[in-house]
């Protein structure tokens, strides 16, 4: 098991969406795909869909989750 795996599998367990940090996020679906994640910067997050994007992670929960 890599460290991407490990991530994933802790995010999927604890409800999480995605990874977020103040200048970027990823989903689950398309995680860490700037391969090399600051994991003392990045921290787990919520899907908030946006109007001009298909997702946005960020620390709070969007409307309705």
């Amino acid at each position: 098991m890599n460290i991407k795996e490990i991530v994933k599998q802790y995010l999927e367990v604890n409800n999480y969406d995605g990874l977020w940090n103040a200048d970027c996020g990823c989903s689950l679906s398309d995680l860490m795909v700037c391969d090399k994640p600051d994991l003392d910067y990045c921290q787990p997050g919520y899907n908030r869909p946006e109007e001009d994007y298909e997702y946005h992670i960020g620390p709070e929960k969007g409307i309705g989750g």
